[in-house]
């Protein structure tokens, strides 16, 4: 097929990257590499597809080769990563690696879920060299065994999870700034803290849904509520500087070499299917979704699916890329789709020209060359691993001013899953805050939060907590202490005796609450004599 549109003039991306040398094969081999030797040295037995192509497939290298010739004729030298070697060497054309899948896991099923999942499951290999496309793209199956991989062999295997639940998604080859590329989030805000947020939000309203009878709203006064919101920020402002110690400079802001050179690939999600409201970005690195508009992405080189591959011709970043990728202004595809013929018949502003007939239609699509299916065998998560999440059973993520530790489930004697820390300072050296959570304990403990600086400890309880004690029976439900100073014990309201809360000052006075008892007493104090003490 010949390239679509000949006149786009001065519309030519610089070179995505040279064509690895014979000098860069002989460096010292990358993980990734070594992984793929050991796996053709320990399977006897791969399939025919892995190591060589089938007819229809040399098929496809040879129009892909075709298109790639006349493609640099009318545009120039541009190196195009269409059919990179698999781990058995064998050259397989992009689209055909993606293997749409559907696991059965109920947290794989939702894009947002599916991409933090894989961004904990897989550990990350930054390519090496980071301006140069990777020696090999092994099948995604091999990936997931492995759990391990680069940005692309982790957008590849995200891309067919969505694909086989029903998204449009797309793998996204281009260019990204270095924090993307290395994965280095310590000048971003922490995810988990917002979630934490809507959880208790979450928790707030539940118990607020009991039936009240609304009161006449206050009057307002809008002078009084500016006085207000402009003291709030000036008071957040002061906190802001007092937060701030002599360590402030960031410990990552030095000059990057490959600065607008590294590559890395990321996913698109379409809008449309399983009701997407809009265009997204998914970052396999981190699970982070950024907007198609607002990304930190630099340029945009490949786009591709499971049944095509498309060549940006845009010159703009990322954010300001049209993804009408049938209109050969901004795309050249390098496969024929009988659903989207897209503009031979000339630009998209001719849509609106009569059709051929039907006859003419079925002949054309006929001698339209198809996607052969994927190559890779069925990829799976056994289910420990699933279980597991984390990659070797933990994983440490520096955020700023914040560290996020991730543990599998049975791995700590405590029952330890996760442990986040909130720093006063950019190098985290001043913890302000540790929080906990715990999974399986006897003692349904679910979660702690700890404040060294205040001495403060809180601790939160599942409902079911057996009962140890007359004093701390089994209706715990949250725990508060300040060293020396006070203990709250709060309880679920499934008590016999009706206590709810209890408070002790130590040292000076003990009072409990009550509710529903059929005494009707409420509340009840000891208060101790300091002298005696």
């Amino acid at each position: 097929r010949s390239v679509h549109r000949c006149a786009m003039d001065a519309t030519i991306l610089p070179a995505a990257a040279e064509e690895p040398s014979p000098e860069a094969a002989k460096e010292q081999l990358t993980q990734k590499e070594i992984r793929c030797r050991r796996l053709v040295a320990e399977n006897q037995t791969p399939s025919a597809r892995y190591v060589g192509n089938t007819p229809k497939e040399e098929l496809l290298l040879e129009h892909v080769r075709e298109f790639e010739d006349q493609f640099v004729n009318v545009y120039g030298n541009r190196f195009l990563f269409l059919c990179p070697p698999n781990e058995y060497g064998v050259p397989k054309f992009l689209p055909s690696t993606i293997r749409p899948t559907h696991l059965p896991y109920q947290e794989l099923y939702e894009y947002k879920s599916c991409a933090k999942f894989l961004a904990d499951f897989f550990n990350y290999d930054e390519l090496a060299p980071p301006d140069r496309y990777p020696t090999v793209i092994p099948a995604p199956a091999s990936v997931l065994t492995w759990q391990a991989g680069d940005c692309f062999d982790l957008s590849i295997a995200l891309a067919s999870l969505l694909i086989g639940v029903g998204y449009d998604a797309y793998c996204v080859s281009g260019f990204a700034p270095r924090f993307i590329t290395t994965r280095n989030e310590a000048r971003s805000a922490c995810p988990q803290l917002d979630v934490d947020i809507e959880e208790t939000k979450e928790e707030d309203k539940q118990e607020d849904d009991e039936f009240v009878i609304p009161k006449k709203p206050p009057l307002r006064s809008e002078y009084l509520e500016a006085k207000k919101r402009a003291e709030e920020a000036d008071l957040a402002r002061l906190q802001e500087e007092e937060m701030k110690s002599d360590s402030e400079d960031d410990p990552s802001s030095d000059e990057d070499e490959h600065e607008n050179r590294r590559i890395h690939c990321w996913v698109l999600v379409r809008k449309g299917a399983r009701e997407v409201a809009e265009d997204m970005y998914l970052e396999p690195t981190t699970g982070r979704i950024y907007s198609v508009t607002r990304c930190p992405y630099l340029k945009i080189d490949l786009i591709w699916n499971h049944r095509n591959l498309w060549v940006n011709m845009q010159v703009c970043g990322a954010s300001h890329v049209q993804l009408d990728l049938y209109n050969s202004r901004y795309f050249e595809y390098v496969m024929l789709d009988a659903e989207n013929p897209g503009d031979q018949g000339g630009d998209a502003d001719d849509a609106g020209a009569a059709a051929p007939d039907d006859d003419r239609r079925g002949e054309h699509t006929a001698q339209i060359l198809d996607l052969p299916s994927p190559w890779s065998e069925r990829p799976d998560i056994p289910r420990e691993r699933f279980h597991a999440r984390c990659y070797q059973g933990e994983k440490t993520i520096f955020y700023h001013k914040c560290k996020v530790e991730q543990y599998a489930p049975y791995t700590q004697d405590d029952g330890l899953v996760q442990r986040i820390t909130l720093y006063k300072d950019v190098r985290r050296q001043i913890p302000l805050e540790i929080r906990e959570r715990f999974k399986h304990r006897k003692d349904k403990l679910i979660e702690r939060k700890r404040r060294p600086m205040q001495n403060e400890t809180i601790e939160r309880f599942l409902p079911g907590r057996p009962s140890t004690s007359a004093t701390v029976g089994g209706a715990l439900k949250e725990f508060r202490e300040i060293s020396a100073l006070s203990r709250e014990l709060i309880f679920y309201k499934s008590r016999l005796d009706g206590l709810v809360r209890s408070v002790e000052i130590i040292g000076r006075k003990m009072f409990e609450y009550f509710e529903d008892r059929d005494d009707r007493l409420i509340y009840h104090s000891v208060t101790l004599d300091p002298t005696t003490a």
